[in-house]
This record gives structure tokens, C-alpha cells and sequence, in this order.
């Protein structure tokens, strides 16, 4: 799953729209939008906003390919 899909899956399986994640996170729906179809890709502190929304935690993991 890339970050696009996460995104998308952690909004909807949190229950919101584009529009109220956007709100939660004190972003704009459009910017919500482009991260969902892969065309911008969210910072960390993006990420950190959108799991807290959505009643998540961020973890970030690298490992070798």
C-alpha cells in the first residue's frame, strides 16, 4: 500500500470526508485531495495531524529494500 492508499484509508475508516479531515487538520479539502490521488505528497507534520485526526498514532519505519 503506498502513502496515497494510507491516507484515503485512514479517512474513511475514521468516518470523515475530505472536507472534515481538512478542517481537523487546519488544511485545505483540495490539499486533502492531492495527497489521496498521489499527486502532492504530505509532510511529517502533515502526517502527524492526519493520524491525530483520524485517531491514529504516526509510526514511520525505513527499512532496506
Amino acid at each position: 500500500m503506498d502513502l496515497a492508499e494510507l491516507v484515503y484509508a485512514a479517512r474513511t475508516e475514521a468516518g470523515l470526508t475530505q472536507t472534515q479531515l481538512a478542517a481537523a487538520m487546519g488544511t485545505s479539502q483540495s490539499a486533502v485531495a492531492t495527497w489521496e490521488n498521489g499527486a502532492r505528497t504530505p509532510g511529517i507534520d502533515a502526517l502527524e495531524r492526519l493520524a491525530a485526526a483520524c485517531g491514529k498514532r504516526l509510526h514511520i519505519t525505513i527499512t532496506a529494500a
